[in-house]
């Protein structure tokens, strides 16, 4: 087969690192990142690719195995050719060679951009990590990054990271929301970033010994305020996940008529220190400082209602 089409959905990996190539991937729709793993298992961001775009040509040519893990970012569809007939398509079609030199010459250029980028302010650096999800997701929601994430990515340290964020906030490059980061302004952040442009390659070059060992995960304290006496003072850490109801297998087992077997669940998401809190179906709902919801991100210091019983979460 000289060709075929592949499917990614948001998340799965598409190439591993130290895994060779069975051809070159055209990346036709979606976005791909590409990330950096140590010695130590730390991973760093490196790329973020955008179709349309060529992923396995330079390891290819150069016979050489992937050094990166690719990932789709959001939802991704390649064309995967063999390589003779890749090969035959920059050889012989002079529209194909064009373009693929003209590819060519940008990832030197920003390979060697990047290289310097490691000079610029951790401000500029941050502004245009933040532009670079923005574009490549269409539009300027960020909530799934963490301090954390962000300072992974740019060799840095989460308290660095929210200096900087808070500086760009007083600018009105960044706004917060319950659900997280997003630029208020694109093209303040734009100016923020300042010469960097081209993608977030600026890590090329950079040492990754400089990056923080990934620190202790944080848990989420739940404290009773309000309920049964026994119970009222009472603390619960919520590590992954906890389920409160009546039924004797919840984590939070409560003998309360107002609860329902499993009237919810506090949890763990995917990506940093966020925990969430969820409606399992319950009869009476539950709340989030006074307001009704099935599912919403938890804060430091809410107030959450379950039935009869008030908790306070501290994260």
């Amino acid at each position: 087969m000289r060709s075929r089409r592949c499917q990614f959905a948001a998340g799965d990996r598409i190439v591993a690192a130290g895994t060779r190539a069975d051809g070159v991937f055209l990346l036709v729709a979606g976005a791909v990142q590409v990330m950096h793993r140590d010695a130590d298992g730390r991973e760093v961001l490196v790329q973020l690719i955008n179709a349309p775009g060529i992923i396995g040509d330079i390891e290819h040519f150069s016979s050489l195995p992937f050094v990166d893990d690719f990932l789709a970012l959001r939802d991704a569809q390649l064309l995967v050719l063999h390589p003779e007939l890749f090969e035959t398509l920059v050889s012989e079609d002079e529209t194909a060679r064009a373009v693929y030199l003209r590819h060519l010459a940008a990832s030197v250029a920003v390979a060697r951009q990047g290289q310097r980028c490691a000079i610029n302010t951790l401000e500029q650096r941050t502004a245009n990590l933040m532009v670079s999800y923005a574009e490549v997701d269409g539009g300027p929601a960020l909530s799934e990054l963490s301090h954390g994430q962000i300072a992974r990515a740019l060799g840095s340290n989460p308290r660095s990271i929210a200096r900087v964020l808070a500086a760009l906030q007083k600018k009105g490059c960044v706004k917060r929301d319950r659900q997280g980061l997003c630029v208020a302004d694109p093209d303040e952040m734009r100016k923020a970033r300042g010469p960097i442009s081209g993608g977030v390659r600026y890590q090329i070059g950079m040492q990754l010994t400089n990056i923080e060992r990934p620190r202790r995960r944080r848990t989420a304290e739940l404290t009773i305020l309000g309920g049964p006496r026994p119970i009222v003072g009472q603390s619960i850490a919520v590590d992954d996940e906890l389920t409160i109801g009546r039924h004797p297998n919840a984590g939070l087992a409560v003998a309360e008529d107002s609860l329902s077997p499993l009237h919810c669940r506090i949890y763990r998401g995917p990506r940093g220190d966020r925990f969430w809190i969820q409606d399992l179906g319950s009869g009476n709902g539950c709340t989030v400082n006074e307001r009704q919801v099935n599912r919403a991100r938890l804060l430091d210091g809410d107030t959450i209602a379950v039935g009869n019983l008030t908790i306070r979460v501290t994260i």
